[in-house]
């Protein structure tokens, strides 16, 4: 055997672990040197991991001038590493002692002046080891039923995620529109501003007229390749390269690349010049581009970026529609008119704020209708801004498919099919006639305007959910029916929890089951995916809406018996909660006086009228003076002992009531009853939030007397501005209670 060459670091123990001595005999020769500013980092020893910003010179400086210790290797005596990503070989071989920061953590404690909570810098939070689903293709892989099996595959589920995401943004919404608190940017702010300044980092693709126009103003905004634009800002070094999401690891064998069936999620515009798309096999896009990278998933970042969004966005006004997590519309209609300037230097200053903030480009598109700021946004894409007028639509729909309108899926398809219809093109030679015969009058008549650009849809941020559920079609593989029922057990439980969270009940619970198609191989090309399926769905109906566990959970139980026989080729199971119905409010409503004297006479026939009366509008309290009260209890007294029927009673009673200048009541009061329409805004805000708060739902009377208010008050003192900011707060106080009378109510008063 050939004896080895000498290096001369034999007495050292070999040439690495001299240089290991070496950098350790200069690290602290030179926290000796050093000057020391502070102690924040006492008791902390770092090792840089990769590529950090910044970078691991400048970390090295801030920690040694600051107490700590600076590695130059990992050792025994390393308390943390500092990381902005960890490949997935490197991730496999963490511990949970072992704690990967951000540089950020380092940076933020210095600008504070002292050591920061750790948790709200770890690279992996609650000793996660990997950031992709951890499932291998091997015996051992975890199935339903297994030990945290459920948190495991939700917290790693891209669907779920978007899922919640979607109904946590429309909530968000909510919340920011009734935040008082809430910042806004100054309009003045937005007019002053040079535009040509912000189109310095997003592209201009206006091929209309810019100026303001006194038309509806609609701005789609979208993230572009949101996944991989927030991935990229921890990994600036693939800027530029075709970059992919994907639970697809970098460091996998090329005999096992190809054969990869994870899903892309989100790819950049360079990895799509190869003909890469969301939703392809990561095994075909590695083969169309061998030097694509991966990025794996960071759930909290992108929520967290995606917050941002929805907050700057929300600065410049409050009228936005969620869309999802990185996608939405707002009305700038009024905006525009405040600021007289353009949608286009609107879009524009909204875009650079919302990049300066999270550092991912956001796309813009403008039309009068949401059909065309949808269209306009495909434009604008990567990272622009594009108006469409509705004359230059009719021919850009021409090439599109029908799916693209709204309102069209599966079923709409289908008819479509049968049609011959393929495209907008299509559509638009059938005649309205035709459509109507087809589809339907309303449907017909909707299809024939949308084909043609014509959008007459209002944004909406309300959202009302239809149903809650919690469903798993991945790892199924029960073997007895009493792995079955503890699963379903566990799913009931998961949807009863997000049941609460959505403050909901039901009175409808489903069992989803996908069973192996007859045809379909036992394990299909995926590892542990469902495969061909048949679904199947069984229901049943409760008495009255529940939100209690044990009924939950027995019912899905019940339910799952139908399907014992089958538990060998069941692959996918879902429990879902329909028929859904806010928990009711407790108590009801409180008046501010008795609108009757007490010392009224009883008169059996009136009795009914007088229980009525008790209850009586509110705002009537808030509104009138006390003499005007008391002139209208005693004409709704004379009223009551002179009329015979208990159906006039009630007539003429709610005539007074609701200040119906009837003859009737005109005839028994002494004066008619006026509104103080003289008081400080202040006061009326307060009467308003009094009212609201005051009671589950409103009544007729009480939104018709606020109609008549803001009629006359503006027609006295023609002040718009102290009426749109009474109506804002009114808007406001109702969007609190989050209930679905208390906001017809408010529509019923701004249209009037």
């Amino acid at each position: 055997m050939q004896k080895k060459r000498a290096t001369g670091f034999e007495d050292d123990g070999g040439y690495m672990k001299s240089k290991i001595m070496k950098l350790r005999n200069q690290q602290n020769y030179g926290r000796v040197e050093v000057n020391s500013k502070s102690n924040i980092f006492e008791g902390v020893s770092i090792c840089v991991n990769g590529y950090t910003e910044p970078n691991s010179t400048e970390l090295k400086k801030i920690i040694s001038e600051n107490g700590g210790i600076f590695n130059h290797y990992p050792n025994g005596t390393v308390t943390h590493t500092i990381a902005s990503n960890l490949a997935q070989g490197k991730i496999a071989k963490l511990t949970s002692k072992d704690k990967v920061m951000k540089p950020s953590w380092i940076v933020d404690s210095v600008n504070q002046g002292h050591l920061l909570e750790e948790k709200d810098y770890r690279l992996f939070h609650n000793e996660v080891k990997v950031n992709v689903l951890s499932f291998k293709n091997s015996s051992n892989h975890p199935k339903a039923g297994d030990e945290n099996f459920m948190d495991e595959f939700f917290g790693h589920s891209r669907l779920h995620q978007i899922a919640t995401w979607g109904m946590e943004f429309k909530q968000l919404v909510l919340d920011l529109r009734s935040d008082s608190n809430f910042k806004m940017i100054n309009v003045k702010d937005i007019a002053d501003e040079d535009s040509s300044r912000y189109f310095d980092k997003i592209t201009h693709k206006c091929n209309s007229n810019c100026a303001y126009s006194s038309k509806k103003v609609f701005i789609h905004f979208d993230m572009d390749c949101f996944f991989v634009s927030v991935g990229l800002k921890n990994r600036t070094d693939l800027y530029g390269s075709p970059v992919a999401v994907s639970h697809f690891t970098n460091n996998t064998s090329s005999n096992d690349e190809k054969f990869s069936f994870s899903e892309i999620a989100s790819c950049n515009y360079e990895a799509r010049a190869f003909g890469i798309k969301n939703g392809m096999l990561a095994g075909r896009a590695k083969q169309l581009c061998p030097k694509l990278s991966f990025l794996p998933y960071d759930f909290n970042a992108y929520k967290e970026t995606a917050t941002v969004m929805y907050r700057t966005i929300a600065g410049f006004t409050r009228d936005i529609s969620a869309l999802s997590c990185d996608e939405c519309v707002i009305d700038a209609t009024n905006l525009c008119k405040s600021i007289n300037k353009s949608p286009c230097h609107l879009a524009g200053c909204i875009s650079s704020n919302v990049y300066n903030s999270t550092g991912c480009k956001l796309s813009a598109g403008i039309g009068e209708n949401l059909l065309l700021a949808k269209l306009a946004v495909k434009k604008a894409k990567p990272g622009g801004v594009y108006r469409l007028d509705i004359n230059n639509v009719i021919k850009l729909l021409a090439s599109y498919p029908v799916t693209v309108l709204p309102g069209v899926g599966r079923s709409l398809s289908n008819q479509f099919d049968a049609l011959g219809v393929k495209t907008c093109a299509d559509l638009q030679r059938l005649g309205i006639s035709n459509l109507r015969s087809e589809f339907g009058g309303k449907m017909g008549e909707n299809l024939y305007n949308l084909c043609r650009g014509r959008d007459s849809r209002e944004l909406s941020w309300q959202f009302e959910r239809k149903s809650v559920s919690t469903e798993v079609n991945y790892a199924i593989r029960f073997t007895k029916s009493e792995e079955l029922n503890l699963f379903v057990k566990e799913l009931a439980t998961e949807t009863h929890k997000r049941l609460v969270q959505a403050k909901m009940r039901g009175s409808v619970i489903s069992l989803k089951v996908k069973i192996r198609s007859p045809s379909a191989p036992v394990e299909p090309l995926k590892f542990m995916g469902h495969g061909q399926c048949d679904n199947s769905t069984r229901s049943t109906t409760l008495l009255s809406p529940t939100d209690n566990l044990q009924v939950i959970q027995r019912e899905s139980l019940s339910l799952a018996l139908q399907f014992v026989s089958q538990v060998k080729d069941i692959r996918g199971l879902g429990v879902q909660i329909s028929k859904l119905s806010p928990l009711c409010i407790k108590g009801g409503v409180q008046s501010m006086k008795k609108f009757l004297q007490p010392e009224a006479k009883k008169n059996p026939k009136t009795s009914e009228v007088k229980k009525q009366a008790q209850v009586k509008p509110i705002i009537i309290d808030m509104l009138f003076s006390d003499d005007e009260v008391d002139v209208l209890s005693d004409t709704c007294q004379e009223i009551i002992e002179d009329l015979d029927t208990e159906s006039s009673i009630q007539k003429k009673a709610i005539e007074v009531i609701s200040l119906s200048a009837s003859d009737e009541s005109q005839k028994h009061a002494s004066s008619e009853p006026t509104i103080d329409l003289d008081l400080d805004p202040i006061a009326y805000r307060k009467i308003f939030q009094e009212w609201v708060k005051s009671s589950p739902f409103p009544i007729d009377e009480d939104i018709a007397c606020v109609r008549k208010f803001f009629i006359l008050f503006i027609s006295k003192h023609r002040d718009y501005c102290t009426v749109t900011e009474l109506l804002h707060c009114l808007q406001i106080t109702i969007l609190q209670r989050n209930s679905q009378e208390w906001s017809e109510a408010y529509n019923s008063i701004y249209k009037e």
